[in-house]
């Protein structure tokens, strides 16, 4: 089953699920309200995590199931069972609310398990601090997935170029199967913005968010554990894939600590917010934060194919990219809502 059989099945259940949990969100009250610390401005229902689950799915079994791709293997069933970890604590939050530190703590305890996981199931022996480094990683992986879902069709489109890059740049190095999960999470994401680009109707709640960092991260982590890949070949690739929610995720734990505030109580100063502040509309500062996605992954294509070439093309996205976060942060302040 083709990447694009396999994408077009997850748009089209999410869609429809995405009407189904707005219907079901909506009359069971499950709608998130106008709050000071939010960017919306009207009440909207949310838990639309669990279409994007659901549709994700769906279409990997269904690719799964077909003849010419292989069954998924061990890893893949870690992955999944860290990303189901987290999927429930964000279930959780959505619907009564689970402190910051927690739902961090989760992360992080579902990243040991899925790198002492790992390391059985492909017989990776690494140093104790190489250890550490990926659980950081996938922890701080799901996190910035989790915070950067702040303003109408951001999260879904900065997830789908994620993905999309992801498996463009490893899907023949993470085999078939992962091919066709980053498929059918890239085809849920897409079918999901039909739902929550501005006006948003439903919002993918933290189930959706946890969900989604938590898969991305635990795909990344399984190319970084493999035994034959050099601890951090792919570091700079992935980082540059992921660019968008890791600036934003140091973007607002930075400056909220230099401005005494705690780093994990959310606010409207994120990168997206402070480019509305700056005089853009909501969807040009989204576009312009898919836009720099978009030239993350391609940074990061030149640095698997382009070597030293590859390097300078990073370094030029790194820079414009700190040039962006120091521009919001003096000409596009905080504003106390």
């Amino acid at each position: 089953m083709g990447f694009s059989a396999v994408f077009l099945a997850g748009a089209a259940v999410s869609v429809v699920l995405g009407f189904a949990v707005r219907r079901t969100a909506i009359r069971a009250g499950a709608v998130v309200a106008i709050r000071p610390d939010r960017w919306h401005r009207r009440p909207t229902p949310t838990f639309g995590g669990v279409a994007i689950v659901g549709a994700t799915i769906v279409a990997a079994v269904l690719a799964w199931m077909a003849p010419d791709t292989p069954r998924p293997g061990a890893e893949i069933a870690l992955v999944a069972a860290a990303a189901a970890i987290l999927f429930l604590i964000g279930f959780l939050d959505d619907h009564r609310q689970v402190a910051p530190l927690t739902k961090l703590a989760v992360s992080i305890v579902a990243g040991t398990l899925l790198v002492a996981g790992l390391a059985l199931t492909t017989g990776m022996a690494r140093p104790w601090w190489q250890g550490v480094m990926l659980v950081l990683w996938y922890a701080g992986v799901v996190n910035a997935f989790n915070l950067i879902d702040n303003m109408d069709g951001l999260a879904g489109g900065v997830t789908l170029v994620s993905t999309l890059a992801l498996a463009a740049l490893f899907g023949t190095e993470a085999g078939p199967a992962f091919a066709a999960l980053l498929a059918a999470l890239a085809g849920s994401a897409a079918g999901f913005l039909v739902w929550n680009a501005k006006p948003a109707r439903l919002f993918m709640g933290d189930c959706g968010s946890l969900f989604i960092g938590a898969l991305l991260a635990g795909t990344s982590l399984a190319l970084l554990a493999r035994p034959d890949t050099a601890p951090f070949e792919n570091g700079l690739p992935l980082c540059l894939v992921f660019i968008v929610p890791l600036l934003d995720a140091t973007f607002v734990f930075v400056l909220r600590r230099f401005a005494g505030r705690s780093a994990t109580t959310g606010g409207t100063d994120h990168l997206s917010h402070r480019l509305v502040t700056l005089g853009l509309s909501e969807r040009a500062a989204v576009a312009a934060l898919y836009g720099l996605g978009a030239a993350g992954a391609a940074a990061a294509w030149f640095v698997k194919v382009g070597g030293a070439a590859g390097l300078v093309v990073a370094a030029a996205v790194a820079v414009v990219s700190a040039g962006l976060a120091v521009l919001l942060a003096v000409r596009a302040p905080y504003r106390h809502t």
